[in-house]
């Protein structure tokens, strides 16, 4: 897919090429400021999950920012150990987002059914695809050697 509008199609285009050299080949296209950008994302300390599109997800947890030059798009990432967590609401958009609250990892682990497990992950990925998200910070696995973890709750242990 020619996803910057070259007419031609680029290494890092090809998803038949390596993964190694699509990325080799991105980031040599890629300048100083773009390159900056990736990891520093945007929307966390305000969260409204909005990046330099003018688009966002109000409540996600934050946005990396798109790179239009090169076709590639914002990224919207969600908590989620026991659900996606955004607003239920966007501005100019009469439709509602409410999310599914499922069990945390520490009690659908203790269920010790991994069908059930399967299922609610399938369900996150589900509603993260209608609602616009593209990456879910969770479940997490951890082994709990500290009763008072604050994030212990989150895992499948």
């Amino acid at each position: 897919m020619d996803r910057n509008g070259n007419g031609t199609l680029d290494i890092y285009e090809d998803a038949r090429k390596p993964v190694s050299d699509r990325v080799e080949d991105l980031l040599s296209q890629m300048t100083i400021e773009e390159k900056i950008h990736l990891p520093k994302g945007s929307g966390l300390a305000s969260g409204t999950g909005s990046g330099k599109s003018g688009e966002g997800i109000p409540g996600a947890a934050g946005t990396i920012a798109p790179t239009p030059r090169l076709g590639i798009p914002s990224v919207y990432l969600s908590d989620g150990p026991a659900g996606l967590r955004i607003q239920p609401t966007r501005k100019d958009d009469p439709a509602t987002y409410y999310c599914t609250a499922f069990p945390i990892g520490t009690v659908l682990a203790s269920t010790w059914n991994t069908g059930l497990v399967e299922q609610v992950g399938e369900a996150m990925g589900n509603e993260a695809l209608e609602y616009g998200l593209d990456v879910i910070l969770g479940p997490g696995v951890n082994i709990q050697r500290n009763p008072l973890c604050g994030r212990n709750f989150e895992y499948y242990s």
